[in-house]
């Protein structure tokens, strides 16, 4: 809605759409203080080249300014709502532009939308030279409040802006099918969210500095979970790892591989207590099979190595050195019926004694 005044001081009240006239009344100039004397357009829309020749006949032509504005902006481009100012920008000077609906063109791309004091202020829409676009709420020139930013590389983020970052609720949908739905800060992935790959693999839990961090649960498409703390976007803490067969481990992680303490289960009812690196068996464990073997000592590299005792369900026992899980070096093998062997062991053979 707006009014359009000639040069003769006749006056046009009513709708516009992309720059003509649609429905309204003609207030005469001579009439303007008397509303009863006004000519009300009900019919179809004026033609507005007609209008224009009628208007050169009385010497009634726009400004250059006035088209080159009507010329340049297309409301219509704005795809998020409906401009609450009606006004179009005028003149050149962008700098000037204040509670209107404009465009500015630059060397790295173009603006649509409502400024304030110069700058885009409201909805617009930004669509940068190399393929970027922003669609939404603008604040003292940058993105601010809810919109949708999408990368020429086809990845799209919807959700909340602050001072020209992402910042708040908002989903990511990646190009290469992974999705993100959570917080943001600082353009970051940050706080609570849900992060699920193109493969199936899905991490519900926090995040920080736009990797998961802090508590949460991953979920592989192949049927394995982990449930524990995170850091830096690896397993990292305390946590329970099950795999699809069953098997679990309880325990810490450090940089994603089981490390420090902690108890493994297998499928076969095996079970391992002790500490392990870089995701094996290493230093002081205890081993027990499912048949009611044990193995009670060191470990090196996911190896008995060192000192230990091994006791079968049979009554055999074995007490002395090993080396990657062979009796190797001095021991003691003791048969459950009492016989004994003492001295050299190598590769689990017993050599002789001392």
């Amino acid at each position: 809605k707006g009014t359009l005044i000639y040069p003769n001081l006749d006056r046009f009240v009513g709708e516009f759409k992309d720059g003509k006239r649609q429905r309204g009344k003609i207030i005469p100039a001579k009439d303007v203080a008397r509303s009863s004397q006004v000519t009300t357009i009900t019919e179809k829309p004026v033609d507005d080249k007609k209008k224009l020749k009628e208007d050169r006949n009385s010497g009634a032509t726009r400004s250059k300014e006035e088209k080159s504005i009507i010329d340049t902006i297309n409301p219509s481009s704005q795809t998020q709502g409906t401009s609450a100012n009606s006004k179009k920008c005028k003149g050149t000077d962008f700098t000037k532009y204040n509670n209107c609906y404009g465009e500015v063109k630059t060397p790295k791309g173009n603006y649509v939308g409502e400024f304030k004091n110069g700058k885009p202020h409201g909805q617009g829409t930004v669509v940068w030279n190399s393929g970027d676009k922003y669609t939404g709420e603008h604040k003292k020139g940058l993105s601010h409040g809810k919109g949708t930013y999408t990368w020429a590389n086809g990845d799209k983020y919807i959700g909340e802006f602050k001072d020209g970052k992402r910042d708040g609720k908002g989903t990511i949908f990646f190009a290469s099918g992974d999705k993100y739905v959570g917080g943001f800060e600082d353009s970051k992935k940050e706080g609570e969210g849900i992060y699920t790959w193109a493969n199936g693999d899905k991490y519900v839990g926090d995040h920080k500095n736009d990797k998961p961090h802090g508590k949460g649960i991953i979920t592989f498409a192949n049927g394995d979970s982990y449930d524990g703390h995170h850091k830096n976007g690896k397993m990292h803490g305390k946590g329970i790892y099950v795999s699809k067969d069953g098997s679990k481990y309880e325990g810490s992680f450090i940089n994603g591989q089981r490390h420090g303490k902690g108890i493994a289960i297998f499928k076969g009812g095996d079970k391992y207590v002790g500490y392990h690196s870089k995701g094996k068996f290493h230093g002081k464990g205890t081993y027990t099979w499912a048949n009611g073997d044990k193995y009670v000592g060191l470990y090196e590299n996911g190896n008995k190595s060192g000192k230990g005792v091994s006791t079968w369900a049979n009554g055999d026992k074995y007490v002395g050195e090993h080396k990657n899980n062979k009796r190797h070096g001095e021991g003691k093998y003791i048969f459950k019926d009492g016989r004994k062997l003492a001295g050299v062991f190598k590769e689990g053979n017993f050599i002789g004694k001392l």
